[in-house]
């Protein structure tokens, strides 16, 4: 069974993906974290997710550039520089246009980069094909090993996003 991360600091917006994942059949399949640091503590199987039968690893990891406490361009690289975590796809999902952004995310590590839609029903069309490809079509390298006892350190942050 495959499971998604979303990681995204607008309650809003993570309503609107839950929603699209209920509507394709994906719904239990997905979990919201808010911030960059619970995402980490997710990926480690940390504090309260150190149940992987309730919190399983992702096979996708969804993320806005836009997140509180760690970036997202941060913990793209904190993930690929996890040898159990490095393989799994990450999409950055975002409403920010920023050149800047888009060269880095790329550079740190992402497998995608989406600008949502501001118009409901095209966000939930870009859902159901990250659907499509990343959980129906995308054929991956093996499950995710365990062995998360050995992840690196969290970068240190300057208490900015």
């Amino acid at each position: 069974m495959r499971f998604v991360l979303y990681v995204d600091q607008k309650n809003s917006d993570a309503l609107l993906i839950h929603r699209a994942f209920e509507r394709y059949g994906f719904g239990p399949h997905l979990q919201v974290v808010s911030s960059g640091p619970e995402a980490m503590a997710y990926l480690a199987g940390t504090d309260k997710y150190n149940d992987r039968i309730l919190f399983p690893l992702p096979s996708l990891i969804i993320l806005e550039t836009n997140l509180v406490g760690l970036s997202a361009f941060d913990l793209v690289k904190w993930i690929r520089s996890c040898p159990p975590l490095a393989r799994i796809p990450i999409v950055i999902f975002t409403a920010w246009e920023l050149p800047s952004d888009l060269e880095l995310a790329y550079s740190v590590g992402a497998n995608s980069y989406i600008l949502k839609s501001t118009d409901a029903q095209e966000f939930e069309q870009q859902v159901r094909q990250m659907i499509d490809f990343w959980l129906k079509m995308n054929v991956t390298v093996g499950k995710v090993p365990v062995g998360l006892e050995k992840l690196p350190p969290a970068p240190r942050t300057n208490g900015q996003n």
